[in-house]
């Protein structure tokens, strides 16, 4: 008896015992991941549905003649798909239609018989040929199972795999035999060599003319940033943001290329190399519409920088400084008011621990000896890393009895017993208040999809909330505007803020857990850690004032887009037409003013429209299209100008991953590559 013939005659088998409401374990013969959807219920005549089950759906049990459908129903597939078993599911339904719904129960009766006179199939266990039309794996018992799964756990420790692959593998493997043909698979062969080929020469490059193609046909932003991997190895890395047509409702960022730099990394060697890789096809240039870059000297120099030696070639393209950079600089500098010993002290911590393992584990046993569960490590501190500072002072503030018992108790030689004193513990607590509100924005900012009227209203809170922290109250009713106007770096401004002293005061109302570590502490060193509390917000303001774009007049109009003002202002869309004619070009400005006048007269309407609308805001401008094309051209151009380049950072953490002690000499072009495809 043919396999086919022999698994027929187990699905009519037990297509007739559900239609009598019967249970039958032949049900887990039929396929060998049966077991994992489908289990008897506690009720007599039903089962349970574990997949529809875990996603609370109300179809998690039913009677048993039901059971064949139910794979078939939308609501189960959707709970399959969730489960990445879309494939398995198929599968099954394919098993059960080999029993037509014509067959009587009489028939299947009768095959049943059949079954019955041939038991030796259900110990059977020889595999199903995968190459017959039917495209599942035969049943298999659990011996078969778990040599399997031996020898995928073997593959996966020869391969040096993280365990965490194991799921993923056996997909792939059960992908792989549903969808090719048994002899096909034998009579395969591949080398080391072919799979750069296939991986660089193939999808790679398909994949980026994909992107290019993309960037002909609408607008985007550069975002641009250098760097290197573990072994010195740098890379000028471009990602753009884009509307990819009629795929995305938001803007997407994409990496488009990995360039190896040379020796040279100056402005001048960037553009040439953006250039000659980029920017030379005479389409992408038209729809090219800004660049985010960090605030490095080869990036932004006002005259050898790389956005200014675009922007001088393609005048519509603007520069954005990225804003988690910015605010870590301003982090970075305004740190500097506080005694310089507070940053020793963080840098000494984890540097005695982190170079020890020994000092770890003795410092281990101390908090399990006070009870501490689980025992925690001090975090090492590193300057490049954005968060790293307040990260590692929290660690120190969560530690600070152990950490201060543990000094006293080891005697060490170096600063570290000095530091945790009554009034350290104060600057620290009160330095960490502020960071958290601080590095709370660079957060924010590293987030893909801001569009530029959040953009704008977070920057405005960030100098507001500091702002209010030392502001005297009768001025703290003035508008963002006469705020920012006030001369924060002059000795004037001390008629505007509060004293130190009146600081202490308002810090012992709002932060209840931290002032009663002021008692003890003598009034001059309470003077002194509030003068340097102020001082620190004061150059925060003064910092946030210069490098923050509140006045960027592009940043300002973009607020149309959103419907922002109550009344129709026409000066910020034409603003943004002036600022990009390769949107709006000259000769096609007089149908853009004709599309403005309608909009002024239909602005209330719409207004209510827009706002009120539940879709995504490329949705929206495209209902508007038909009848303000111009206008939903350029709305829809704003929406990717980029207010960060922290996905070109975030590229360059992803090259560990491929760029590793066991592929130290990956090229370019397949470390390339390996990102594209990683990004699917």
């Amino acid at each position: 008896m043919s396999d086919k013939s022999r698994l027929i005659l187990l699905v009519s088998a037990v297509l007739s015992s559900l239609e009598e409401n019967k249970w039958t374990d032949a049900l887990y013969h039929i396929h060998p991941r049966m077991a994992e959807i489908i289990a008897k219920s506690s009720v007599e005549e039903n089962f349970l549905c574990l997949k529809c089950q875990m996603h609370r759906s109300s179809h998690t049990g039913m009677q048993l003649r039901s059971l064949p459908g139910h794979f078939s129903a939308n609501y189960h597939k959707e709970n399959m798909r969730k489960e990445k078993l879309t494939l398995l599911n198929q599968q099954i339904i394919e098993i059960f239609s080999l029993c037509s719904e014509g067959d009587s129960n009489y028939q299947r009766q009768g095959k049943m018989d059949e079954i019955v006179q041939n038991k030796d199939m259900l110990n059977d266990k020889r595999k199903f040929d995968p190459s017959t039309e039917l495209f599942h794996p035969k049943y298999i018992n659990n011996a078969d199972q778990i040599q399997l799964k031996f020898a995928l756990s073997q593959f996966i420790i020869y391969g040096r795999f993280p365990f965490s692959i194991a799921p993923d593998l056996l997909t792939f493997l059960q992908d792989v035999v549903t969808k090719f043909d048994k002899h096909c698979i034998l009579n395969c062969h591949i080398d080391r060599n072919e799979v750069p080929d296939i991986v660089h020469g193939c999808i790679s490059r398909d994949l980026k003319d994909n992107i290019k193609n993309e960037l002909r046909k609408s607008p985007f932003s550069l975002l641009v940033d250098g760097g290197s991997d573990y072994y010195g190895n740098s890379y000028l890395t471009v990602c753009v943001k884009l509307l990819l047509n009629k795929k995305t409702k938001e803007p997407v960022t994409k990496l488009l290329t990995v360039i190896p730099m040379g020796e040279e990394s100056t402005g001048e060697a960037l553009y040439v190399l953006v250039k000659d890789m980029i920017l030379k096809d005479p389409l992408i240039q038209q729809n090219v519409m800004a660049i985010a870059t960090d605030e490095a000297s080869n990036m932004i120099g006002p005259e050898k920088g790389l956005a200014t030696r675009i922007n001088n070639d393609f005048k519509q393209v603007l520069s954005f400084h990225d804003l988690s950079h910015i605010y870590n600089n301003i982090c970075k500098n305004s740190v500097k008011e506080f005694p310089k010993f507070l940053i020793e002290m963080i840098t000494d911590t984890s540097s005695y621990f982190n170079f020890s393992n020994h000092r770890k584990k003795r410092f281990k046993k101390l908090q399990e000896n006070k009870g501490l569960s689980p025992p925690l490590e001090v975090l090492a501190y590193t300057p490049v890393r954005w968060l790293s500072l307040k990260k590692s002072l929290k660690r120190i503030v969560r530690l600070w009895e152990p950490l201060k018992e543990y000094f006293l108790k080891e005697e060490a030689d170096g600063e570290e017993k000095n530091y945790f004193t009554a009034v350290n513990e104060v600057y620290t607590r009160i330095l960490l208040v502020l960071l958290k509100q601080l590095t709370g924005y660079n957060k924010k900012f590293q987030a893909t999809n801001m569009y530029w009227n959040e953009v704008y209203e977070e920057i405005k809170e960030s100098f507001d909330v500091f702002a209010e922290e030392i502001l005297l109250k009768e001025l703290k009713s003035k508008t963002f505007e006469d705020l920012l106007a006030l001369p924060w770096k002059e000795k004037s401004i001390e008629q505007s803020i509060l004293t130190p002293q009146d600081l202490m005061q308002k810090w012992m109302k709002l932060y209840p857990e931290i002032s009663p570590l002021f008692t003890g502490i003598d009034a001059n060193s309470l003077q002194g850690i509030f003068k340097a509390t102020r001082n620190f917000i004061l150059k925060v303001l003064c910092e946030m004032k210069e490098r923050l774009p509140f006045q960027d007049p592009i940043l300002k109009a973009s607020r149309c887009v959103f419907f922002g003002s109550a009344t129709f202002e026409i000066e910020p869309w034409q603003t943004l037409a002036k600022q990009f004619r390769n949107i709006i070009p000259l000769d096609k400005n007089s149908d853009f003013q004709g599309e403005l006048k309608r909009m002024d007269c239909n602005y209330e309407k719409l207004m209510k429209d827009f706002l009120d609308s539940k879709n995504p805001i490329v949705e929206r401008w495209d209902s508007l299209q038909r009848h303000y094309p111009l206008i939903s051209d350029l709305a829809k151009s704003i929406l990717v100008l980029p207010h960060s380049s922290a996905p070109v950072e975030r590229i360059f953490s992803k090259m560990q991953d491929f760029v590793s002690p066991k592929r130290n000499r990956l090229t370019t072009e397949n470390l390339e590559a390996s990102l594209l495809i990683h990004q699917l």
